[in-house]
């Protein structure tokens, strides 16, 4: 009879410790199940988060593209209206010259035959001005030279 007790108590036992280890497999396959699910969403979410910073970052480098094409657009534009007022403004010194040449070199010659006029001041401030408008021209008289 004591065998039958203690085989009736080794057997509870054992069937208690299958039970108690079935219960922690099914645990455990859980709480395994629920990491391996926690940590692929972790993943998936740090791939999403590095496609939007890699789409971020391209957008900022558009951007800083575009406001250098437009700086570097602004300066071609300023460079060549730079050089259409130069040209502009030597070919108008330079009509200016042709037209006044004459006359400053006549006034520079034969001017002080006349003597002293009311304007001869003023005539001769003139012919400063044209000296200081014509040494703007280049020597040839041809723009961007």
């Amino acid at each position: 009879m004591i065998e039958i007790v203690l085989s009736a108590v080794a057997y509870t036992i054992l069937i208690l410790l299958l039970v108690y280890f079935v219960y922690r497999n099914v645990v455990l396959r859980r709480n395994l199940h629920n990491e391996i699910t926690s940590r692929l969403q972790a993943s998936i979410d740090k791939n999403i988060i590095m496609a939007e910073y890699k789409s971020t970052l391209q957008i900022i480098e558009n951007m800083k593209l575009e406001k250098s094409d437009d700086f570097i657009k602004f300066l071609s534009d300023s460079r060549d209206w730079a050089f259409t007022y130069i040209e502009d403004a030597q070919e108008k010194m330079s009509e200016f010259d042709k037209q006044i040449q004459e006359i400053v070199e006549w006034n520079r010659t034969y001017g002080s035959v006349i003597g002293d006029i009311p304007h001869t001041s003023k005539i001769e401030e003139i012919n400063l001005a044209y000296d200081k408008i014509r040494s703007l021209l280049p020597e040839n008289k041809t723009p961007n030279n």
